[in-house]
């Protein structure tokens, strides 16, 4: 039987001559292959990436961040405390001509904003707690499986490259050179 590449190229290896008996599978000869054993280099570089991506929204929150966002939480406590006793403090003055409306306000605003900025605190511990987001960690594992199927479709197409026998038989002839272009068909 008459057998052709299946890409055309520049034959860089040869793997049997005239009369050598191959078995199903053997390689016979390949066409040059550098371009594409670059692209999936970078191709399983990427993977790598998107497996670290992956790995490190599953490991989070790291350990690390935990205790200083406990702190802002505690700080908020006590700048809220010292609020709610500067507070009452104006509050308990009986004469409220002793003071001024305006420290009265200014008080009772500073308390709401300390309330509100331990909110925010205990919001900020939670959302570090909670993890990494469903959706995100969705999200990398889609763009790990893209970069896996970038790597086959790479080690498909090298494969391809490489001519191989149909079935085992005696090489009778061989048409192809060491160096030349290999032309499909």
């Amino acid at each position: 039987i008459a057998l052709s590449c299946a890409v055309s190229g520049l034959v860089t290896a040869l793997d049997v001559r005239t009369g050598d008996h191959v078995r199903a599978g053997q390689k016979l000869f390949s066409v040059d292959d550098r371009d594409l054993r670059a692209d999936l280099a970078v191709k399983r570089a990427a993977l790598e990436n998107a497996r670290a991506q992956l790995a490190k929204l599953e490991a989070e929150p790291r350990p690390e961040e935990l205790p200083p966002a406990e702190a802002k939480v505690a700080e908020a406590k006590a700048q809220l405390a010292d609020a709610e006793v500067q507070m009452n403090l104006i509050d308990s003055i009986a004469d409220a001509r002793a003071v001024k409306k305006e420290d009265v306000l200014r008080r009772r605003l500073g308390y709401q904003a300390a309330q509100a900025r331990l909110a925010q605190a205990e919001k900020d511990l939670a959302l570090l707690k909670a993890g990494t987001w469903a959706p995100d960690l969705a999200i990398a594992r889609t763009q790990l499986e893209q970069a896996a199927a970038a790597v086959r479709q790479d080690e498909v197409s090298l494969d391809r490259l490489t001519t191989r026998a149909p079935m085992e038989g005696v090489v009778l002839q061989n048409k192809v050179r060491l160096g030349q272009y290999a032309q499909c068909g």
